[in-house]
């Protein structure tokens, strides 16, 4: 009997460090929307980003806060200034993320995007393609699982000729 209550407490004591061992590690914390001392603009699911083109081409962040429910847009240039463009970063019902890129510069525009993802609690970023957005269009990216957040690596003029997808 001795024995068995041994080999008993024994097998509770693995299977509960067992358990324990599998609980997941806490989900770490993201910044908010805002710059980054690297340059590029961290931007969180839900968010919206607005930047205004100067004359010599360079992106400068207006603002930023909860971008407009997909549903309650009117279009994705809604509210936005004549040379001012914007990131939106939703999640659809489907799980998937899609970012909406609206120019209403007076030139077509290049950005740079990694897309970011939580993976056994870090966080993890890798760069993703996307196409160059026409004067006063719109464009949407979309990633078929659900994003937490992207860094806009780069704003920059695109030439009136340039429509490759990088």
């Amino acid at each position: 009997m001795g024995r068995q209550l041994i080999a008993i407490l024994c097998g509770l004591a693995l299977s509960c460090g067992a358990a324990m061992a599998q609980q997941a590690a806490p989900a770490p914390t993201l910044p908010p929307t805002g710059m980054l001392k690297s340059g590029g603009l961290f931007l969180v699911n839900g968010d919206r980003a607005v930047f205004a083109i100067g004359a010599d081409g360079r992106a400068t962040l207006v603002g930023a806060g909860p971008a407009p429910p997909v549903a309650d847009q009117k279009g994705p240039t809604d509210g936005l200034a004549a040379g001012q463009v914007s990131f939106a970063l939703n999640s659809a019902s489907a799980g998937n993320t899609i970012l909406v890129v609206a120019n209403r510069a007076a030139t077509p525009l290049r950005y740079q995007v990694r897309i970011v993802g939580i993976r056994d609690g870090k966080v993890l970023s890798a760069p993703s393609s996307t196409c160059p957005v026409r004067a006063g269009l719109s464009s949407f990216e979309n990633w078929p699982q659900a994003l937490p957040a992207v860094v806009i690596v780069s704003v920059e003029q695109a030439g009136p000729d340039d429509t490759v997808c990088r």
